[in-house]
């Protein structure tokens, strides 16, 4: 079941994103964090309106999902990061991609948002593959943006379209 992430949730979701802050370049944070920071970043997200959802099957949460605006200013106001993490224990089960599914499905029903980008990690070939079977397309490389256990890490930038562009009066 895919369902909104509450604050009861933020203990687990702490202890997933910490696995890559701790061992991985999934994500360029370097500190772990916990269940409180956790449950401050699923509350500002929810109060924008903006989802964070949690994959749970048999009382266990075994992943999450969320977007949030791509950028600050207002010209980004129509496109929106997702990110996608999954429990060590449930990789390659398919939860990323069942995770992704819902989020897309989540935002083209909001309808606030044109674009999805996922910014990926350069050597996180399990992202980019899954990017890549669900329709994203190839939007760019950046080198050396980020630095982390002693390596440069690359980017890579994804998008995909929630939704057909029409004309907006601004």
């Amino acid at each position: 079941m895919i369902r909104n992430a509450t604050d009861a949730d933020a203990p687990r979701l702490a202890e997933i994103y910490n696995h890559y802050v701790l061992h991985n370049s999934c994500t360029f944070e370097t500190e772990s964090l916990d269940a409180g920071e956790m449950r401050i970043r699923v509350g500002r997200v929810q109060a924008s309106g903006d989802p964070w959802l949690v994959l749970e099957e048999q009382g266990k949460v075994w992943g999450y999902a969320y977007a949030h605006p791509f950028r600050e200013r207002r010209a980004y106001r129509y496109t929106c990061e997702g990110s996608v993490y999954c429990c060590r224990e449930g990789l390659g089960m398919q939860l990323g991609e069942r995770l992704l599914q819902g989020l897309i499905q989540r935002l083209r029903e909001d309808g606030r948002y044109y674009t999805l980008i996922g910014v990926i990690a350069g050597d996180n070939e399990a992202s980019i593959r899954l990017c890549q079977k669900l329709g994203f397309h190839f939007g760019g490389r950046l080198p050396r943006v980020g630095r982390k256990n002693g390596q440069w890490l690359d980017t890579v930038n994804y998008y995909y379209p929630l939704r057909e562009y029409e004309r907006i009066d601004d």
